[in-house]
């Protein structure tokens, strides 16, 4: 059975306050596209790297994916000097409450970790994460898509080696849709017309499940050309009714109004799992890596799925954006930097290693792949034979820019459900939800030494 790498997309719920206004001082713009900067003297650098790995060498590994121990046994396999202590943080997904309180400590700080790309600013921030701008990491920049490489690009320096990424997409069951005579929806407005006949023919069916989560919030929002964030430095606007924000809570808040998307199964609970199974929900947008979730849950239900774009605002439009995604990171408190950088390296860029990723669910964020024939043409017959890796590739190609995560994003989705997320629960409209979750999130901000305002 595939395994499933169920962190490249992540829930968080843990508050956490990464640093006052003085170590919020080096923060700069988190614009998707900036340039790096050019790495100072890449190549001896490199060298110094390269040597590091022959020396007898311990390394921490903060990480998640049931891929991660195959991958560092045959890193050490290769670089027999260096031992790799791999913590798997699985099965508590408390990880960033626990790195942010050992920095504070000063103690037990792990040299690598793997960040989900909409926690790495809060890290970077606080002048946790090492600047890998003059250690030549620069160079690889044309070894990741365009989109992949923005999420470590912060203000024009480079805080990661990325892993993963995570296009959007539609996943939809085309056993239920020719059920109901259903068409597969280009457009949003389509999709709304397609979750109010589904229901009325069924009335214990979903076009979708959803019970307010934050990560799918900021992709549909980026997705619909929203920029509700704007921070350079240490001053930000927060501003949820922005056109583009605006437009995704009109056709979003429609399915709640109506009662057309199932609210009571968050992702992965036992109710989600068996709404996949028996096509209970039609539907799901997610990212690349939902192609590994389903055929981990649901392998019964093989033949039954398939994978378009995600629905447009405007007919023959192309917008896509992303869910998810991580980066492999270094911390400035690591003794054994080069090495470490080593590693971050050699885990995104070793043959073997992206093969292994990807055999166990991760999508690839490596121009050499997503370009390839041999995956581009490669038929999923979980997928009734359907070359899904073209469209995720489109999706990859599609994604908007100028989208940024907020620097303290961890907070905000923790907040989500007291807020926004009152509209999955038909308290509030969902623009009126968006709008309590910016309160609580500028109050936040300026509370933590932001300069935040709408």
């Amino acid at each position: 059975m595939l395994k499933y790498n169920t962190r490249s997309r992540r829930v968080w719920t843990t508050i956490i306050v990464v640093g006052l206004a003085g170590a919020f001082a080096v923060a700069g713009s988190y614009s998707a596209g900036a340039s790096p900067k050019a790495a100072a003297g890449g190549t001896p650098i490199q060298q110094k790297i390269a040597a590091a790995l022959q020396k007898p060498t311990k390394l921490v590994f903060w990480g998640w994916a049931p891929q991660t121990a195959p991958m560092v046994a045959a890193f050490e396999k290769q670089y027999p000097k260096v031992k790799v202590d791999y913590v798997d943080m699985e099965v508590d997904s408390s990880e960033y409450a626990k790195l942010d309180t050992a920095i504070k400590a000063g103690s037990g700080i792990p040299d690598v970790v793997q960040f989900d790309y909409s926690a790495l600013p809060q890290f970077v921030l606080s002048q946790a994460v090492l600047n890998l701008s003059n250690y030549g990491v620069s160079s690889l920049a044309n070894t990741y898509t365009k989109v992949a490489w923005s999420q470590v690009n912060l203000d024009g320096d480079i805080y990661g080696v990325p892993q993963d990424s995570g296009p959007l997409a539609l996943f939809y069951n085309k056993t239920v849709f020719d059920k109901y005579g259903l068409t597969v929806p280009t457009t949003w407005a389509q999709y709304v017309a397609d979750a109010k006949k589904l229901h009325q023919e069924n009335s214990s069916e979903y076009m979708a499940a959803d019970s307010g989560d934050p990560t799918v919030a900021d992709s549909m929002i980026w997705q619909a050309g929203g920029k509700p964030f704007q921070f350079s430095g240490t001053s930000g606007t927060v501003n949820l009714s922005d056109p583009g924000t605006l437009k995704w809570a009109s056709a979003y808040g429609q399915l709640l109004k109506q009662g057309l998307l199932y609210t009571n199964a968050p992702l992965y609970t036992p109710a989600w799992v068996t709404g996949i199974k028996n096509g209970t929900f039609a539907s799901w947008i997610t990212g690349g890596w939902g192609v590994g979730t389903l055929q981990y849950f649901a392998p019964t239900s093989s033949g039954d799925w398939r994978v378009a774009q995600v629905p447009q605002y405007t007919a023959g439009a192309h917008a896509s954006a992303q869910q998810g995604g991580s980066s492999t990171s270094v911390m400035n408190a690591s003794t054994n930097k080069l090495a470490a950088i080593g590693f971050a390296e050699w885990f995104s860029t070793n043959a073997k290693a992206i093969s292994t990723w990807q055999t166990y669910g991760g999508f690839p964020s490596q121009r050499s792949v997503i370009s390839s024939s041999a995956w581009l043409n490669n038929p999923l017959s979980y997928f009734g034979g359907e070359k899904v890796d073209q469209i995720f590739a489109a999706s990859e190609n599609d994604t908007l820019g100028g989208w940024q995560y907020l620097p303290y994003n961890v907070y905000a989705n923790s907040v989500f459900s007291d807020s926004a997320g009152q509209a999955f629960e038909g308290k509030v409209s969902l623009a009126a939800g968006l709008k309590a979750w910016q309160k609580l999130i500028i109050t936040y901000g300026n509370l933590e030494g932001f300069n935040v305002s709408s």
